[in-house]
């Protein structure tokens, strides 16, 4: 995207900023001109979000986005197809009739729980484990071979699969296919469990003679192929509130740019270490978008934590002109990997994380 930046076009983060109304209108006419479709949060009847906070908060209120189609593709004969349910059992290609996708073919191996009460009781165990002969989707019967098989553990094998089947022999019974003897359970689709005898939850050995690609100008792409432009792109009004004050959130305001918070998000885990592009990109808000003193920003940085929650620290105490926190020398981190050894209760490395933490909490 630098293609399109200028002293009034900012990229950060992927996301362009834009500092005045002129800068925007000529941008929007140049993606127009380059194919793009513009869309506006402005007439989008799905926001929930005022407009007023979209332009104050610094959120996209203009996405750019390169129009494409997607088709299924059949590998036997190169057709272009429907791309709905291209991955469904017994799909055929519309064009030459050839079955491009099984979920279950000869060979394949299937792991599955009876329905029963009993199940709760294997359920640690993993369940049965058998070779699949057919799947007979239409009449809702898997035909298997008779032999319980070990293709993943936990899985139930020997006197222990005999119980389990014998437990559950209301839900399965005995068949034949070309002389061959075989066993068949109730099995239609794993959403219709009202019309199962089992819990399928793990298939393996799928025939795929499908894919999904993405038209573009006439050019063929995968599915989730990069195109030689980019493919979507989102713009931000800056001039509704740029430059950004000192304030006691502005830290925040900065990290939001780059897709980062002082805190670890619920659900994600502890947040990633902050790279040289992250403090880069921040330098280069606060440069553009803020009143800081971005020299003194470039000079800083480099001597901040790395750890999310420091590195968020660090960059409050610079917005805030406090003086930055001072790190332990690498010669004091030597001497207490020298007391180690008489510390027994406790290992160098849990003794530095105990330290980092207690340098984290006082400052």
């Amino acid at each position: 995207m630098g293609t399109f930046e200028n002293e009034n076009v900012i990229e950060i983060a992927n996301v362009l900023y834009v500092k005045t109304p002129k800068s925007l209108l000529n941008l929007l006419w140049k993606l127009k001109h380059l194919g793009y479709k513009i869309q506006s949060q402005r007439l989008s009847k799905y926001r929930i979000t005022p407009v007023k906070k979209y332009k104050m908060s610094g959120y996209p209120l203009w996405h750019a986005i390169q129009p494409t189609t997607l088709k299924g593709k059949c590998l036997e004969c190169g057709a272009l197809i429907d791309e709905r349910d291209i991955y469904v059992h017994g799909r055929r290609c519309e064009v030459c009739g050839k079955v491009i996708y099984q979920e279950i073919v000869d060979g394949s191996p299937v792991s599955f729980l009876f329905h029963s009460g009993s199940s709760n009781e294997y359920f640690k165990y993993g369940g049965l484990s058998f070779t699949a002969k057919l799947w007979d989707e239409k009449n809702g019967w898997l035909y298997l071979y008779p032999q319980p098989q070990e293709f993943r553990r936990p899985t139930l094998v020997g006197e222990e699969a005999q119980r389990y089947l014998q437990e559950n022999s209301k839900l399965w019974e005995s068949a034949e296919i070309d002389s061959q003897k075989m066993i068949r359970v109730k099995y239609r689709k794993r959403y219709k469990r009202e019309e199962n005898t089992i819990d399928m939850y793990e298939t393996g050995h799928i025939y795929r003679k499908a894919t999904i690609v993405k038209l573009w100008h006439g050019r063929e792409f995968f599915e989730y192929e990069a195109l030689p432009v980019q493919e979507s792109i989102s713009l931000v009004e800056a001039w509704h509130w740029a430059p950004l004050p000192v304030s006691s959130t502005l830290h925040e305001r900065i990290l939001h740019a780059v897709n980062r918070s002082s805190e670890d998000r619920p659900g994600q885990g502890i947040a990633p270490s902050f790279s040289k592009k992250d403090w880069r990109e921040i330098a280069k808000f606060i440069r553009h978008f803020t009143t800081l003193n971005a020299d003194a920003f470039d000079n800083a940085w480099p001597n901040f934590r790395r750890s999310n929650r420091g590195g968020a620290e660090d960059l409050y105490r610079f917005c805030q002109s406090l003086p930055p926190i001072e790190l332990p020398s690498p010669s004091i981190l030597r001497l207490f990997e020298g007391l180690a050894p008489f510390i027994p209760e406790i290992s160098f490395e849990e003794l530095t994380k105990e330290i980092w933490r207690n340098i984290n909490k006082n400052n």
